[in-house]
């Protein structure tokens, strides 16, 4: 079974080469707290059509290279810088949902 996975892409190696990080919301078992999983993934762009801040789904492919076991399928979104603290568009990533508080404030 193919593994799809969605991030951003943080760094152009080459033309056909694209740098890719994910996040994972995990729950510590005992703990209950949350924490973010980041990993990096080398992606295959073929076309060169993908540009750095770009959100991407990756997909599963034959081993390509040593390390570049994935090739970037389609352009979901785009984020503005990489390196501001809160991005655009994180919603689409699966980040949290503020909380209602904050929603009711403002409204008022």
């Amino acid at each position: 079974m193919k593994v799809s996975k969605q991030g951003i892409i943080i760094k152009k190696l080459d033309n056909r080469t694209a740098v890719v990080e994910t996040f994972l919301m995990k729950t510590h078992p005992i703990y209950k707290k949350s924490f973010k999983v980041i990993k990096k993934y080398l992606a295959d762009d073929k076309e060169n059509k993908f540009k750095v801040g770009d959100i991407v789904i990756i997909k599963e492919c034959r081993p390509i290279s040593k390390t570049k076991r994935f090739e970037v399928v389609e352009n979901v979104g785009s984020v503005g810088s990489v390196e501001e603290d809160k991005i655009v568009g994180e919603e689409v990533l699966g980040a949290e949902e503020p909380v209602e508080e904050e929603k009711e404030q403002e409204n008022n």
